[in-house]
């Protein structure tokens, strides 16, 4: 239950589709799980009475929390992919009130589930109807409290949601950069730390920031794939060729295709060997591919002196070509 609603947020999010179909699952498998541990429950969600169905959900306890959350999350994200729908939309109050009651069982579920969940809450809401960004912000560092600096999707959000809806472009743009610069310690947020740095670097892309990563040196080793962020599709991934012609890969340049099939890396540079300046002012040779994406880099930033006009997305997408 908990992988399905995970899935849909990393990697469903640009196809409303695939996004619809997995909210969808883990709503149904989660709310199956609690109605097979609570029969009061069952019968309640099956009926009309909003009194009622709130009132069975005092029969969960902190046991119930998690799977409690994975439903009244994947509700959430389910209206909101269907918010055309007046049926989806009726569902509101009752996932509104299961956030409720996870929050009052355990708010440092999933990571700070509950908290990361009201700031969004409160940031959405329109003007006169209950927005509240000063509230909204503490339940985010709440959030981001509860979840320890390993995990990254909640500063995301924080980025995505707060420092967007209060035009705090600076707070948005350094939140988004620490992220991307982030190495957690723990391995076990991996898959979601992941996806909140493809994320992260959508974000800042769709802001008018052109992102160039390298792709990585694993292209000797047994993975060889190219890692997050190199894989994000806003990214300008840069792979390294050798300095004699006819300049083939190198061959410790990470490959892809990315996990949903599209080319990267999206260019190459010379990366060995690449000419450099240690700290010391020597000019010397060096391997790798962060030393090709500094030269994609400065390209980049002459095509777009050439060329002011063109977006920062359009001006990633023109040195693919």
């Amino acid at each position: 239950r908990r992988s399905s609603d995970l899935y849909a947020t990393a990697f469903g999010g640009d196809d409303a589709a695939r996004a619809k179909r997995m909210y969808a699952k883990a709503r149904k498998l989660s709310l199956e799980a609690l109605s097979l541990r609570h029969r009061e429950f069952a019968e309640a969600l099956e009926g009309q009475d909003q009194d009622a169905f709130v009132a069975s959900l005092s029969g969960f306890g902190a046991q119930d929390a998690g799977t409690l959350f994975t439903a009244a999350a994947s509700w959430m994200l389910w209206i909101v992919a269907n918010s055309d729908s007046p049926a989806a939309l009726g569902g509101l109050p009752r996932a509104l009130a299961m956030v409720e009651r996870t929050h009052e069982l355990d708010p440092g579920i999933r990571n700070g589930g509950p908290e990361l969940f009201y700031g969004i809450y409160y940031t959405v809401l329109p003007f006169g109807a209950g927005r509240d960004l000063e509230k909204a912000r503490e339940h985010f560092e709440r959030s981001m409290e509860l979840a320890g600096p390993d995990y990254l999707p909640a500063k995301v959000a924080f980025a995505e949601y707060y420092a967007r809806y209060a035009f705090d472009q600076p707070l948005f743009e350094e939140t988004l950069r620490a992220v991307l610069a982030a190495e957690p310690a723990s391995k076990a947020n991996g898959l979601a730390n992941e996806a909140a740095k493809r994320r992260a670097a959508s974000l800042l892309a769709r802001k008018g920031i052109v992102l160039v990563n390298s792709a990585g040196n694993t292209g000797m080793g047994p993975w060889k794939k190219l890692t997050v962020p190199a894989d994000a599709d806003d990214m300008l991934t840069v792979g390294a060729v050798t300095a004699d012609e006819p300049h083939p890969i190198a061959p410790f340049s990470s490959v892809g295709p990315s996990q949903d099939g599209r080319v990267k890396p999206d260019v190459v540079a010379i990366g060995a060997p690449a000419y450099l300046v240690n700290g010391r002012g020597t000019i010397r040779e060096d391997m790798g591919t962060s030393f090709a994406a500094p030269i994609i880099c400065g390209l980049t930033a002459c095509l777009w002196q050439a060329l002011p006009q063109m977006t920062a997305t359009r001006c990633g997408w023109a040195r693919r070509c």
